[in-house]
Order: structure tokens, then C-alpha cells, then sequence
């Protein structure tokens, strides 16, 4: 079985546009859908503030040619993800290895 089996979720990624009228604003816009298979890879509740934050760690596997890298982010499931790194597993160009972080926000 191959790992394109597993590409079950629809993911959106996002990349940062700057505006330059008025003044230098930054706003976060989707650049691409993709199909990704998505991993959960670690859980926690976290108190911060007396607040109680649900904390997730995910990896994602996608396609080689997929345009993206630690400027970028994901959005999937109602939540937003940070790229923390982006690795072409062993240098195939077959697919890639992305780790994400869940935002608050």
C-alpha cells in the first residue's frame, strides 16, 4: 500500500500577503488546497494563566510538489498550524514530512 492511500484530509496552506497602503499590514490567506495525511504525534492539556489550552503536535505527509516551507501555515479541521519544519524524506522527491504546531488563535 502506498502512502498516497493515506492522503484522506483536505488541507489548506496559507501564506502571510502585505499590504502596502496605509502603512504595512499582514493578513493570512489560503495559497493552496492539498490533500495531506495527517498524524497526530503528541497530547497535552496545558494551564497558562489559569486558562486550560489544549495543546497538539501533528505531522503531516503531502505530495513532493507541494509549495511549502516554515513561512507558511495550515489550516485543517477549524485550526490553524504553524510549519515548524519540512523535511523531503530521504531527499526522494517522493513526499514530504511536515511537523506542525496548533495556534490558539
Amino acid at each position: 500500500m502506498s502512502i498516497e492511500n493515506y492522503y484522506t484530509e483536505t488541507v489548506y496552506i496559507q501564506k502571510v500577503t502585505t499590504s502596502t497602503e496605509w502603512g504595512s499590514t499582514e493578513s493570512w490567506a489560503s495559497s493552496s488546497t492539498i490533500v495531506a495525511a495527517m498524524n497526530p504525534v503528541s497530547g497535552d492539556e496545558l494551564f497558562i494563566g489559569e486558562k486550560e489550552t489544549v495543546y497538539a503536535d501533528y505531522k503531516m505527509f503531502c505530495d513532493a510538489g507541494t509549495t511549502i516551507d516554515e513561512t507558511r501555515r495550515v489550516y485543517w479541521d477549524s485550526k490553524i498550524y504553524d510549519v515548524v519544519f519540512v523535511k523531503n524524506t530521504f531527499g526522494m522527491d517522493h513526499h514530504l514530512k511536515v511537523l506542525l504546531k496548533k495556534r490558539d488563535t
